[in-house]
């Protein structure tokens, strides 16, 4: 049986092209393969009429730099194993995106929570490699904010 886990990830002002958090595989062998079954993105400053296009895309070859790269998932049963995909946000640069790898993308208004649920046996998953991943990139957005992203998977 899958263990599940869970992230919160909160980040300073984001910039548009930013793949400002996410989650990716930091062993050298991993044994298990991550499946993300849900997000939830919002924003903890005071709320305008501001717009963004947020994605969902996959990651490989390389660990994001800069900011927090080692944020440990937690377990939604206390009894499961640490998880081997650990969180990472504030990152400035080194997460090598796949340009043919987006899974979701949304536009959102920064008025509102967004929370997305894949649908049972649909979830994108993470490939049994180093650094492979799913980071959430801001790819336009009508000014700068502080978004709260929250990713649950699966191992």
């Amino acid at each position: 049986m899958a263990s599940n886990y869970a992230v919160g990830i909160t980040n300073g002002a984001v910039t548009a092209a930013a793949c400002f958090c996410g989650i990716d595989q930091t062993v050298a062998s991993p044994l298990r393969r991550g499946r993300v079954f849900e997000l939830e993105f919002g924003s903890s400053i005071t709320p305008a009429d501001n717009a963004s296009r947020v994605l969902l895309q996959r990651m490989s070859t390389a660990l994001p730099t800069g900011g927090n790269t080692s944020i440990a998932g937690v377990a939604l049963d206390p009894a499961d194993p640490a998880s081997q995909i650990l969180g990472f946000t504030a990152n400035t640069g080194g997460a090598t995106l796949v340009s043919t790898g987006i899974v979701l993308q949304v536009g959102i208004n920064m008025r509102a929570t967004f929370r997305w649920v894949a649908a049972p046996g649909k979830e994108p998953v993470i490939a049994a490699t180093q650094y492979a991943g799913i980071g959430i990139v801001v790819s336009s957005q009508t000014t700068a904010y502080n978004p709260d992203a929250t990713l649950m998977w699966e191992e």
